[in-house]
Formats: C-alpha cells, structure tokens, sequence
C-alpha cells in the first residue's frame, strides 16, 4: 500500500498489514497511526461507489458493476511508480544490514516481507521502529517528472474544437475535448462511452503519473502527435500540385458574405451531384460519395432520374435528395440518397425524424443513404434512422480524391473555389497555405493532404 506522511507530504510504500499500525516517517521522524477505516472511491465509468480497504490504496481495483479498472488514491493522493527497499536486520542474522532492491509499479501487490504482528507494531526507520526484532526501511516514493504543459497545449485543444467557440479556461477546453471524443467514438462504432475511459488508455502508454500530472502526460501527447504531423505535413506539401484548393485564396460564397450559408451549399451540392448539370463531371463526385457511403468502389454504371435541392415534402424540406440504381448485369440497385447539413443551426424540433418517416413511405424498396452533414460531424438529435455523420471536411476530401481526372472540365474551376471556400469558411482554414511550418492546424491539414497524396498515386 501507499501512504503519505501528513507531516512532510513525503510518499512510502508498506505491507498490506500496516493498517492499525504506528507509523514513524523516516523523512521527519512524525509518528502516526496508519488508518484502518474503509474509504470511498467511485468509479468514473458507471459513477458507482465502492468501499475500498486502506491496503489497497495505490493499487488498482475493478469496478464489479462495470468492471472497469479503477486506480486507487494513495489515500488523498494518486498512484506514481515507486522504488522500495527492504532492509532486514537481526541478531542471528549473519547478512544482516543487506539491502533488497525491487521496483515496482501500482497495482502490483506489495514485495515489502511480512512482518511478525506485536501488540503495538511501529514501522518506520531509526531507533525504536522494530517490529519482532526486524526494522523495516521505508523507501520515498519518487514522483515521476513530467515536463510542464506547453503553451501551446490549449492552442491544441482550440484547433481540434475550432467549430465551436473558443474556450477560454482549460476546464472548457477538456470538455469541448470530451464531447469531440464522444462524436469520434459514434463514428468509428466504439462502445464505450465515457472520455475519461479515452484517457486512460493515452495514460497507459507512459509511466504512471500523479493525478494533477495527468493533463501534463496528454500535453507531451499532443506535442508528439503535432511533431509527427509537421513532418509529415512538410513531405505531403512538397508534393502538392500548385492548382490545388489547399494553394488557393478565393472563397466562391466568402466574396458574397455567404461562406457559411447553408442552402448555399445545398444547392452546389446538388448542382455537382447531378450528372446531367453543365459543369461536365459527369457522375464522378456522386460515385465517390456513393462509395464512400457504401463502404465499397462503385463501379457499376450510374443511372439518375432526380436530383433536387430544397425539396419540399410534408411538414419539411430535403436539403438535397439524389434518386437512381446502378445499372448491373442481371439487375438493377435502387437507391435514393438523402442530406441534410447544418453550419451554424441546430436541428429543428423532429426534424430528421419527419424525413425519416417521409423515406419509410416513399423509397419503395430503395436503399437509403442518409446523410448529416455538419463543421464537427456531430450525430443527429432527432433521428430514427442511423444518418452517417459527415463533416465539411470529409466532404472535400471525397471530392478531392477525383478532382484531378476533371482538370479538363468546365467546371474545373468553380470547383476549385467551392473546396477552396469550404476550407476557409467552415473549418475556418487559413488560406493559401504557402509555408507547411505556419499551419494553425496541422492536424486536419495532414488528413487533407494524404487524401491528396492517395489519389495523386492512383491516377498517376
């Protein structure tokens, strides 16, 4: 177990029978009692609260409700990795005054021997701390030094909750953090369901630490992660073609003040989905989208009888509505692709919910894509079907992937400046970006440029 002198604030590690012992710190000499009543502790996954003996302060425990792992305080303080060493002396000893070095870790039961019980026990270190004619030596548990949070740690956090407002306490910061965790474990259909579980794992791939050390540990993460994005972002960028949207300054709706104006986009969205519009690319994007909604390449030949923008059904309104199959050997797949998308609003009251019951009635054995498309790819509120959250970003870096085949195109350019709109006035992009090292974000930017890299590679 794990204690903490009151007196000194120095940390040892003793055998699990030292409850209802006295206790003197071989640091100040203060004499104390150690404490055998139980503790509470509760547990952050399911916020049931167990009662915890002293003797298992330090170690880790499982939770018998939820059966996650909880570490356990060392008393009022959190766990840290500790060298201890034992020292046994007696008179008929002949290697007495030999030391026995261990390390260990919490969670491991302590290697500290046990030690014969007497009526009044003391264990300590100096003259009159015997127990049975043994003196056991009680080595400081030495705090693992983490380096100090980096200024630009909450500079990190901001970039990662960019499409909310800016939290100006690190407080807000961990919670943006968490509720962006929370999306991302929806996304990848991950369980669980608690960010505190989230940390814990980044915890676990260093030395355990303190708990007030705990955000420091995440901050070294982040600045591993932000090296290695750099770096790559400086490969990629290397390589990226002067024409790209990422080279680009002209917003197409950010010259009218429409940058973040959704039936703006709506409406684009469903220009370039159309296969039959004049900007001549025929059904490239919505084959890439299909694609990416399906989970599989489309190659099968696309038919499309509608495409609408602003669609008006009962008690709502479709922000963008595809309709048609693909064309097969033997048969034909019916489909019909439905997209809401949200920039600066919320949901209105049974919003999704209504163009579900509208796609129960009216799809006629078709295979319905959904789509909600949002700045942070949050899932929707109102829903009864799964829509597949999508962000802006995602959405660009689909189109990305097969912009370089429409080079020849009419609409070429247009196109360039939609995407190039997108980056800067929803994920709030500073563009162009001419230097890899100024890059707020480097993050995303990295995403953003493998999908140039990837598609670069499978035209080339």
């Amino acid at each position: 177990m794990l204690i903490q002198c009151n007196g000194c604030n120095k940390k040892w590690r003793l055998p699990d029978d030292a409850p209802g012992k006295s206790f003197a710190c071989p640091e100040c000499a203060q004499s104390s009692v150690i404490p055998t009543n139980v503790f509470l502790v509760q547990c952050e996954s399911c916020n049931s609260k167990l009662s915890i003996k002293p003797r298992r302060a330090g170690q880790k425990v499982k939770c018998p409700k939820c059966h996650n792992g909880i570490q356990v305080p060392i008393l009022t303080v959190g766990e840290i990795t500790a060298q201890v060493s034992v020292t046994a002396k007696s008179p008929s000893d002949s290697n007495a005054g030999q030391p026995t070095t261990r390390n260990e870790k919490i969670g491991e039961e302590s290697t500290l021997a046990n030690s014969p019980k007497t009526e009044s026990p003391t264990i300590g270190h100096g003259e009159g701390s015997n127990v049975g004619g043994n003196i056991l030596a009680a080595t400081e548990v030495t705090p693992v030094v983490v380096p100090s949070i980096s200024p630009q740690f909450l500079e990190d956090l901001k970039v990662i909750c960019r499409t909310v407002p800016v939290a100006p306490t690190a407080d807000l910061c961990i919670q943006k953090l968490s509720t962006h965790f929370d999306r991302m474990r929806e996304e990848t259909g991950a369980r669980q369901r608690d960010f505190r579980i989230d940390l814990r794992r980044v915890f676990n791939e260093v030395a355990l630490v303190p708990e007030d050390q705990h955000l420091r540990t995440l901050a070294m993460h982040f600045e591993a992660w932000r090296t290695k994005a750099r770096t790559q972002m400086g490969t990629y960028f290397a390589e990226l073609p002067a024409d790209d949207p990422l080279c680009c300054s002209i917003s197409l709706f950010g010259i009218m003040k429409h940058g973040r104006l959704e039936t703006a986009h709506t409406q684009v969205l469903a220009w370039l989905l159309d296969p039959k519009m004049e900007h001549g690319f025929g059904d490239g994007f919505l084959r890439a989208l299909l694609s990416h909604l399906s989970g599989e390449t489309i190659v099968d030949p696309i038919h499309v009888e509608k495409t609408h923008s602003e669609y008006v059904i009962d008690d709502g309104r479709l922000d963008v509505i595809v309709q048609g199959d693909f064309r097969r050997a033997s048969d034909k797949q019916r489909w019909l692709l439905l997209i809401e998308a949200k920039i600066d609003a919320n949901e209105g009251e049974q919003q999704l919910r209504t163009y579900d019951k509208w796609a129960g009635k009216h799809a006629n054995g078709r295979d319905v894509y959904r789509v909600f498309l949002t700045p942070d790819g949050r899932s929707s509120e109102t829903a009864i079907e799964t829509w597949t959250p999508l962000t802006f970003l995602q959405l660009a870096c689909i189109f990305r992937t097969v912009l370089k085949q429409q080079q020849e195109r009419p609409g070429y350019h247009f196109l360039r400046f939609y995407i190039c709109g997108v980056l800067k006035d929803i994920c709030k992009w500073s563009l162009p970006l001419t230097n890899p090292e100024t890059c707020d974000d480097p993050y995303n930017f990295v995403e953003y440029l493998k999908t140039v890299s990837a598609s670069q590679e499978k035209n080339s």
